[in-house]
């Protein structure tokens, strides 16, 4: 995703990581995007993970401080 260059992963519930990226780092699909979640996949991979992406570095590295 060129838009989005910076990846990263949590085992964190949406809701709350969403919430937290609409107040610390800006608007969905503009500052920060998230794939929807593979409901199957969540429920039965005790491993399974969210993928967030950013368009700036620095909102990437908050995020994987916060939620990592």
């Amino acid at each position: 995703m060129t838009k989005f260059p910076y990846k990263v992963d949590t085992k964190h519930s949406y809701p709350e990581v969403c919430a937290w990226c609409d107040e610390h780092v800006g608007k969905f699909d503009h500052d920060w995007f998230r794939f929807g979640t593979d409901i199957a996949a969540s429920l039965f991979d005790p491993n399974h993970t969210e993928t967030y992406y950013f368009v700036q570095e620095k909102h990437a590295m908050w995020f994987r401080l916060k939620w990592g």
